[in-house]
Order: C-alpha cells, then structure tokens, then sequence
C-alpha cells in the first residue's frame, strides 16, 4: 500500500476514534448511573471544559466529524476490499 494513503488512513481513523470518545463524553453524561462510573467523568474532573463551549464546537465541527467517519470506511473498504476500490473508480 503507498505510504501516502497510509498516512491518510491512519489520519482519518484516529480522526473517528476521536469523533467516537467525543460523543462518547458528550452522551454519557445524560445517564446519571453511567456517568459516576465512566471515563467520562474522570475526563471531566481532570479537565474541566464548559459545556457552552462543547455545543460550539459541535455545532460547528458535526459535520466535517461525519464526513471523515465517511471516508474513514471508504477507505477500510478499499484497503480490505479491493474489488469495491475497483467498482467505485473509473
């Protein structure tokens, strides 16, 4: 595989896994059970971020974070399928 999509696959991947714990924190804190007992609210008493400034940032980032999820399984698929990599381009 080019080691320029390599980088771009694990670019866009972590990317994922950080869209993944962002709305991880993001959710658990709506269930009261789960949150005492979560990352989440270890995250928070470490690192005290407001809430006010997480809408923001959702509002505006939601959806870039969708799009790179998006491309991050075109790309798994055309790394691990390369018969779809061929179906899909000219």
């Amino acid at each position: 595989m080019n080691l320029f999509y390599f980088f771009l696959l694990s670019y866009y991947f972590l990317l994922t896994l950080f869209t993944i714990f962002i709305f991880l924190l993001l959710f658990l804190p709506f269930i009261p059970f789960i949150y005492f007992f979560s990352f989440s609210f270890l995250f928070f008493l470490l690192f005290p971020i407001s809430t006010i400034y997480l809408i923001r940032f959702f509002t505006i980032n939601t959806l870039f974070l969708f799009l790179s999820f998006a491309i991050t399984v075109f790309f798994f698929l055309c790394y691990f399928n390369p018969s779809f990599y061929l179906s899909v381009t000219p």
